[in-house]
């Protein structure tokens, strides 16, 4: 490697000093799957700079999935199918009879 490749790869690594490995190696391999391509359907060599933001996004869609995981766990459920009262059921009936039908409402 020139002297030009060692600081540009040492750039890359101050840049994504910020990231775990777990997240630089999901962040590479993300990158190879969906990463920009050439006409010819190559994939970009990726500047650092590039990286930094892919990883980024995916930190920040993680983030975001984790957030609404937990609000959804923490939502209570509520029981939006409540049965009718006894003054409901009556009030019920009496329309039904109004309108002619003999059924009873239970």
């Amino acid at each position: 490697m020139g002297e030009n490749e060692m600081l540009q790869a040492s750039e890359v690594v101050e840049l994504l000093a910020v990231f775990t490995n777990d997240e630089i190696q999901n962040g590479l391999l993300q990158y190879h799957i969906s990463g920009p391509r050439t006409a010819a359907g190559y994939l970009r060599k990726p500047a650092g700079g590039d990286l930094y933001q892919f990883l980024m996004n995916l930190r920040g869609k993680a983030e975001a999935e984790a957030w609404l995981a937990t609000r959804i766990k923490s939502t209570p459920k509520s029981n939006t199918r409540k049965h009718p009262t006894p003054e409901a059921k009556q009030r019920m009936a009496e329309l039904v009879k109004q309108a002619g039908y003999r059924k009873k409402v239970k």
